[in-house]
C-alpha cells in the first residue's frame, strides 16, 4: 500500500528543479501573434534575404493543427511592464542641449556609444562587464536578447518574455549583433545600436520592424561553447584528418561533448519546468494551458508518462473522454504497473457512467413530456388568454379615465354594470390617484359613475 501511494503522489507532485542562475522555463514560444505567423519545417537564413538570392520555405502542416491551439501570444502586461526601455522615447529633461527638438531618443543615446565599425553602423555601450575570453568564431552562444525600435519602449522581440534564453551558432545570427556579441565576455551585458544596414536594412520584418529601421537591442551573454576546433576538423581533407595530432583530436571531442551536455542539460530542465506548469494549471482547473505544457514537455520526450497522465486528466476535467481515455492508454502503454494510471482509467469509466446514466434520464423526461405537452398546451394558452385579455381590459379603462380628465367639456363618464370585481377595483384606485371621484360600490351589479370633483348635485346623469 506505501508503495502504492508514493506512485500516486509521483504523478500528483510537481518536479524538483535545481537552482538554476539564468535558465527559464519557455512560456511562450514566439513573440509574434499567431495571426501573422504559421509553423515552418525549416528556419529562414536572414542572409539569403538580405542579400537578394531569395529563399525558399516550406509550411509544417503537420504540427499547423497544435500551433493554432496554442494559447494568445500576447504577453501579460506586467511581463511586458519590466521589459520597458525609456531611451526609445524618452526626450530628457528640460535642461540643457536636450531641449533640442531635432535630438532623436537614439540620436541621444549614441552620444555615450563605442562605435565597432568606424561607420557608425554598430555602436555598443557596456552595462555590465563579463569575465573571460571574448567570444570566438564558430561559437555556440546562449543569451537574452531585447529588441527595440525608435519611439517605442515595448520590445519587439524578446527571450525574456518568452522566458528562455536564445541558443544560436554566431554565425546564424544578423550582421550588427554578429560584430556586437563578438566583443562580449561571458556575464556581459551590453546594449546596441544598429542602423539598418547591419540589421534589416530596407526591407524591416513588417509589422514588428518598419522598413529602414535603426535598431536597439539589450543583450545579456550568458555563455558559449567553442566550436572552433570541431568546425576546423569538418572542414579537414581526409588526408588532413588522418594526420591530425592527438591535442587536436581532444579539442574536438571535448568540443561536441561540451555541446550536448549543455543541450541534454537544458531540456531535462525545461521538461521539467514544462511538467510543473501543467501540474499548476491541472490544480487551478485551466484546461487550456495544461493541454499547452503537456504538449511542451511531449515535444522532448514523446513517451513521458506524467505528459500524457495530466492531458488525460485535462481532458477529463473538461467531458472529452474519448480523448481522456487515449491518453490515459498510452500512458499504461509505457508503464502498465502504474496505479496512478489505473486508478485514472477507473475514475473514467465511473464518470462515463454517470454522465451516460444522466443523459437517459434527460431523455426519459424529455419524452415524457411531450406527452403531457399536447393535452396541457391547450388550457394554458386558454389561461393566457385570459390574462392577456383582462390586461388589455385595463388598460383601456385607464385609457378611458385620462381621456376623460383631459377633457374639459365633459363632467361625468359612466362604466357599465358588467364589469368584475377587480375592474371596479382598478377604476376606483385611477380614478383617485387622477383626482376623480367615484359613485357606485364595488360589490353591486351597479354601473359605476365617476365625476370630476367640482361637478356638484346638478350634474347630469348618464
Amino acid at each position: 500500500m506505501e508503495q502504492e501511494r508514493e506512485e500516486q503522489d509521483s504523478m500528483d507532485a510537481p518536479e524538483v528543479i535545481d537552482s538554476l542562475e539564468d535558465l527559464a522555463l519557455a512560456g511562450r514560444d514566439g513573440y509574434v501573434p499567431n495571426r501573422y505567423t504559421v509553423p515552418l519545417r525549416q528556419a529562414i537564413d536572414i542572409n539569403d534575404l538580405v542579400q537578394g538570392d531569395g529563399t525558399m520555405f516550406e509550411t509544417d502542416l503537420d504540427n499547423m493543427a497544435a500551433f493554432e491551439e496554442e494559447e494568445s501570444q500576447y504577453f501579460d502586461s506586467e511581463d511586458i511592464f519590466q521589459q520597458l526601455n525609456y531611451e526609445c522615447n524618452d526626450f530628457g529633461d528640460d535642461s540643457g542641449s536636450d531641449k533640442d527638438e531635432d535630438v532623436t531618443p537614439f540620436k541621444r543615446l549614441a552620444r555615450g556609444m563605442e562605435d565597432l565599425t568606424g561607420d557608425g553602423g554598430v555602436l555598443k555601450r557596456i552595462g555590465r562587464q563579463g569575465t573571460g575570453p571574448v567570444v570566438p568564431r564558430g561559437a555556440t552562444i546562449r543569451y537574452h536578447i531585447n529588441g527595440y525600435i525608435e519611439f517605442n519602449d515595448e520590445p519587439f522581440d524578446s527571450s525574456r518574455l518568452r522566458n528562455r534564453p536564445d541558443v544560436k551558432k554566431l554565425d546564424e545570427i544578423i550582421p550588427g549583433l554578429y560584430i556586437g556579441i563578438s566583443t562580449m565576455r561571458k556575464g556581459e551585458k551590453s546594449k546596441f545600436l544598429l542602423s539598418p544596414l547591419y540589421a534589416f536594412k530596407e526591407l524591416g520584418i513588417p509589422p514588428r520592424v518598419p522598413p529602414s529601421a535603426t535598431v536597439l537591442y539589450e543583450v545579456e551573454l550568458l555563455s558559449y561553447i567553442d566550436h572552433k576546433a570541431a568546425d576546423d576538423f569538418d572542414a579537414f581533407t581526409e588526408e588532413e584528418r588522418k594526420q591530425a595530432t592527438f591535442e587536436q583530436l581532444l579539442k574536438v571531442a571535448n568540443s561536441e561533448r561540451e555541446n550536448a551536455d549543455q543541450e541534454r542539460w537544458m531540456n531535462e530542465v525545461l521538461l521539467k519546468l514544462y511538467l510543473n506548469a501543467a501540474h499548476c494549471y491541472l490544480e487551478l482547473v485551466e484546461v487550456k494551458k495544461v493541454l499547452t505544457y503537456a504538449r511542451k514537455a511531449l515535444g522532448i520526450d514523446p513517451r513521458n508518462v506524467k505528459a500524457l497522465y495530466r492531458m488525460g486528466k485535462a481532458y477529463m476535467k473538461q467531458g472529452e473522454f474519448d480523448s481522456a481515455r487515449d491518453k490515459f492508454k498510452k500512458a499504461q502503454h509505457y508503464e502498465p504497473n502504474n496505479k496512478a494510471i489505473k486508478d485514472a482509467l477507473i475514475e473514467l469509466d465511473r464518470k462515463v457512467s454517470q454522465f451516460n446514466a444522466i443523459e437517459k434520464q434527460t431523455y426519459s423526461r424529455m419524452f415524457s413530456t411531450a406527452k403531457k405537452v399536447d393535452g396541457a398546451a391547450k388550457d394554458e394558452k386558454s389561461a393566457q388568454t385570459s390574462v392577456n385579455l383582462a390586461e388589455e381590459k385595463k388598460e383601456v379603462l385607464v385609457k378611458r379615465l385620462r381621456q376623460f380628465k383631459e377633457d374639459s367639456s365633459s363632467k361625468e363618464i359612466c362604466f357599465p354594470a358588467t364589469l368584475t370585481q377587480q375592474e371596479r377595483a382598478c377604476i376606483k384606485l385611477t380614478a383617485q390617484e387622477m383626482g376623480l371621484k367615484v359613485e357606485g360600490k364595488e360589490g353591486t351589479n351597479k354601473e359605476l359613475k365617476v365625476i370630476k370633483e367640482s361637478c356638484g348635485e346638478d350634474a347630469p346623469s348618464c
